[in-house]
C-alpha cells in the first residue's frame, strides 16, 4: 500500500527551529528525545509536539506527536501528519511496526510480533527518501525520523554498548 499526499504546507521535517516556532508558537520546554540534539517541545492544538533539532537553527530530524490528554490518535490526525511531512516529490509507504525487542529472534517470531502490533494499532511507514514513521501500539504516540535521526540514534545505541562492555568488569 502506498500513501500519496498532496504537501499541504512545506515539510516539517526539515524546518528550522524558527519556522517550528512560528508554525507551532513559543515551546512550552526544552526535553531530550534524540542524543546531541536540541529538542523543544510545543504545545499545539490539543497535541504534543517533541521535535529534535541537529544545531541551533538548523532543520528538524526528528518529531514526536501525542495528544495532551493520552488520547489515541485518530486516523485521519495521523494522514494529516504525514501529509503535512511530505516533501515534494516523496511518498509514504505502509511497512511492517517494527519491534525493538525482537529484532534478534528468528523471522517467524518477527513477522508474528510485527503482525499483532499492527493488529493492536502500531503502524509504520517509510517516506521514499529514506524517512520513517511509526505509530505506537494503542495510538498514542507518532514518531517521524529523518534519514539523519536514524543514523545518529543507531551510532548512540553503539556507543552505549562499547561503553557497557568497557565496564563490564575481569572477573
Amino acid at each position: 500500500m502506498v500513501l500519496v499526499f498532496c504537501p499541504l504546507a512545506s515539510a516539517r521535517i526539515g524546518e528550522t527551529e524558527s519556522e517550528c516556532s512560528a508554525r507551532y508558537g513559543t515551546p512550552t520546554k526544552v526535553t531530550d528525545i534524540l542524543p546531541r540534539c536540541r529538542t523543544i517541545e510545543y504545545t499545539y492544538h490539543g497535541f504534543k509536539i517533541q521535535i529534535a533539532f541537529r544545531g541551533f537553527n538548523e532543520p528538524a530530524i526528528m518529531m514526536i506527536f501525542r495528544k495532551e490528554m493520552a488520547a489515541s490518535l485518530k486516523d485521519d490526525e495521523v494522514a494529516a501528519i504525514l501529509s503535512a511531512n511530505t516533501q515534494n516529490g516523496t511518498v509514504w509507504k505502509a511497512t511492517l511496526a517494527k519491534n525493538e525487542h525482537q529484532k534478534n529472534a528468528d523471522p517467524v517470531s518477527q513477522l508474528a510480533t510485527m503482525l499483532v502490533a499492527n493488529t493492536l494499532g502500531g503502524k509504520a511507514w517509510q517516506r521514499s527518501d529514506g524517512a520513517t514513521a511509526e505509530l505506537m501500539v494503542q495510538k498514542i504516540r507518532l514518531t517521524l525520523k529523518s534519514h539523519e535521526a536514524i543514523v545518529l540514534e543507531d551510532m548512540a545505541k553503539q556507543e552505549a554498548e562499547a561503553r557497557r562492555k568497557a565496564a563490564v568488569p575481569a572477573f
